[in-house]
């Protein structure tokens, strides 16, 4: 059968490509050896595998042929065993065999090189966990969502998949150098001496600097234990810590206000336990709740806390179910600057006279494109520190006013709104009974002034 030799399709680089394929390990090496395809060689697939299909048939029918003929010769040598063998035949087969039988024979299949350079090139764990580590931030998956995709890879046969989000963050974390150098040392608040112990100063000269360690050592809480103990040298009391603050939840556009205190008497390690905190009111709207409202949650707490003053019995756990009689002290309250506004009854943070420990007015200064009202002590201003005795003055002043202010009138008062009536409690101190606000006074106002 004769074929133009224009037409003509290299069958043997084709046929050696299919039994690579055949041959390959895996999915990697398979996808290798198609990408190296010679598409010039090969033309036409479909014409490629019809002409394929018609050479293979004829070298079938020469192989029936050769096994006809090399069958007759066997039974003619068996009839005549006298006769010598004649290899003759063998020949003649070995030469009607295809060149392309002869290439199956001895194909052996070769070693890729793409496929080592590929599987020496697989992943580690750390590689992988560094990849899960970067697509759980792309998409912003959860750590339940990390460890699902974990349990997947891993089901699938993929190798060095970590367990769970713990391994990864062990795989990316291990073997990793700390490049910040710091030293670690404690200051003395009053000396300025520098040292390595945290609960008092090392400087012999002065010891007991930094004895105070804890709200039962201040100067406060033990002027009211002497005044207490002299009235009543048995007199057992306790004192409380107020916090109150807000959040808003968006999704439900409710704000919720949450006003709570402690027992400082407790150890530290569970003073701010759930069971050991005392609940005082739990405000839910639709806005923060305003001043003149919120009075009237103040109002019960300061009634409960005037009863806790004249006394009530406890057992302690270890008196053997006897009672003890206690008092109980609010005695400060640590409120960040909108809390002390709402408490305290005062102008807003943004207002003059709007600092809870004093009475400076504050001004208005120049700030990029527009102006901002800062607090700057100077020694022209007439600065007093808030006290119940300024406060009883202030609300003098209250019931004199007969009409609001003008914008540009002095404000006598010092931004007094109204009564705050924590003042009915025995040892609480309106202004310096208010502990600083060191987050909206120093983090988030001096520092990112500094910073920006």
């Amino acid at each position: 059968m004769m074929m133009d030799d224009d037409n003509e399709i290299p069958l043997h680089s084709v046929k050696s490509l299919v039994r690579r394929l055949k041959n390959a390990n895996g999915r990697l090496s398979r996808n290798t050896d198609v990408f190296s395809m010679d598409h010039s060689s090969t033309k036409d697939v479909e014409v490629m595998n019809n002409r394929y299909h018609n050479d293979y048939l004829q070298v079938d029918e020469i192989d029936d042929v050769t096994i006809h003929e090399q069958n007759e010769e066997l039974s003619s040598s068996s009839t005549t065993p006298e006769d010598p063998i004649d290899y003759e035949s063998d020949t003649n087969l070995c030469s009607m065999m295809s060149d392309d039988d002869h290439e199956r024979n001895s194909y052996q299949p070769a070693q890729d090189p793409a496929t080592d350079n590929a599987q020496s090139f697989l992943p580690d764990a750390r590689q992988i966990s560094i990849a899960l580590a970067l697509f759980r931030h792309r998409h912003s998956l959860s750590k339940s969502c990390i460890n699902d995709l974990c349990e997947l890879l891993r089901y699938l046969g993929v190798k060095g998949v970590p367990t769970d989000f713990r391994s990864i963050e062990r795989n990316i974390l291990q073997n990793q150098q700390n490049i910040l150098q710091s030293k670690k040392y404690t200051v003395c608040s009053k000396c300025g001496n520098k040292g390595n112990i945290i609960s008092k100063c090392e400087n012999v000269k002065y010891n007991d600097c930094s004895r105070i360690r804890d709200v039962q050592e201040g100067e406060v809480r033990r002027n009211i234990a002497v005044q207490e103990l002299i009235r009543d040298p048995r007199k057992k009391i306790v004192t409380l810590l107020l916090n109150s603050d807000g959040i808003v939840l968006k999704k439900l556009s409710r704000s919720i206000w949450v006003t709570c205190m402690i027992i400082n008497e407790l150890p530290r390690a569970v003073r701010f336990n759930i069971n050991n905190i005392i609940i005082c009111s739990i405000s839910m709207g639709c806005s923060k709740p305003k001043k003149r409202e919120f009075q009237s949650f103040i109002a019960d707490w300061v009634y409960e806390l005037r009863q806790l003053e004249l006394g009530f019995h406890v057992s302690p756990p270890n008196s053997n179910k006897n009672f003890v009689k206690m008092y109980a002290y609010l005695i400060a309250a640590t409120l960040d600057k909108p809390a002390q506004a709402l408490l305290m009854n005062i102008n807003d943070p943004v207002g003059f006279h709007s600092c809870v420990r004093c009475t400076i007015r504050g001004k208005y200064v120049q700030s990029g494109n527009g102006t901002i009202r800062v607090f700057i002590k100077s020694t022209e201003d007439d600065i007093e520190n808030r006290s119940n005795v300024l406060y009883d003055k202030h609300i003098f002043i209250l019931s004199k006013r007969k009409s609001k202010l003008k914008p540009n009138e002095n404000d006598h008062a010092c931004g007094q709104q109204g009564p705050c009536l924590l003042r009915d409690l025995s040892y609480f101190n309106v202004g310096q009974s208010c502990v600083a606000d060191s987050l909206h006074n120093v983090y988030a106002g001096t520092f990112v002034s500094i910073l920006s």
